[in-house]
C-alpha cells in the first residue's frame, strides 16, 4: 500500500523498537498491495523500507528496520491512527508500536487535506523469531474508527 506504512510498519509479526530513523537508508517499494474497497482516503506518494525494493522484503533477525510512508489526507482528520495484525501459527496477532499522529517525521496533527506527512516506524526482530513468510495486515483509521486505507505486504524472517 505505499502504505504508510508506519504502513507497514508492520512487515512481520514480532516486537517493533524504536530507533532513530535518520540512520539508516530505505529502498523505494513499488509493489505493495492495497485494498481497493478500502482505499479512499488517504494518497499514499511513496513507501520506503531499509534494504527492501520489492515484497517480499527479506528480514534479517536481530537488524534494525525503518518503515517510511509519505502520504496525503483527502479529508481532514485529528487523529489518524494505524493498526496492523498479522497471522503465525494460525493465530491472529495484533503487533504493536504502528504510525499515526505520534509517528509523523514530516507535519503535524491534525492532518489537512493539500499537506504531505511522512510518517515512519521502526523495528528489531528478536532472533527468536522462525524463519519463515510472513504478510502483515494494515489500516489507518480516522477518529471515529472508519478505515481509511487498508493494505498488505510481506516479509521472508531468515
Amino acid at each position: 500500500m505505499k502504505l504508510v506504512l508506519s504502513v507497514v510498519n508492520c512487515v512481520l509479526a514480532a516486537t517493533i523498537l524504536c530507533c532513530n530513523v535518520t540512520e539508516l537508508q530505505a529502498g523505494v517499494v513499488t509493489n505493495y498491495e492495497v485494498d481497493t474497497n478500502c482505499a479512499r482516503d488517504i494518497v499514499v506518494y511513496e513507501l520506503r523500507i531499509t534494504d527492501c525494493t520489492e515484497i517480499p522484503c527479506t528480514i534479517r533477525r536481530g537488524k534494525r528496520y525503518t518503515i517510511e510512508g509519505d502520504i496525503g489526507v483527502l479529508r481532514n482528520v485529528t487523529n489518524p491512527v494505524l493498526k496492523c495484525s498479522s497471522v503465525y501459527l494460525g493465530r491472529h496477532i495484533d503487533l504493536p508500536g504502528h504510525g499515526g499522529c505520534p509517528n509523523l517525521t514530516n507535519g503535524t496533527c491534525p492532518m489537512v487535506v493539500g499537506e504531505r506527512y511522512t510518517t515512519a516506524t521502526s523495528f528489531k526482530l528478536p532472533y527468536y523469531v522462525p524463519p519463515m513468510l510472513y504478510t502483515a495486515y494494515c489500516s489507518m483509521v480516522d477518529d471515529d474508527g472508519e478505515n481509511m486505507i487498508c493494505g498488505w505486504g510481506s516479509g521472508r524472517v531468515v
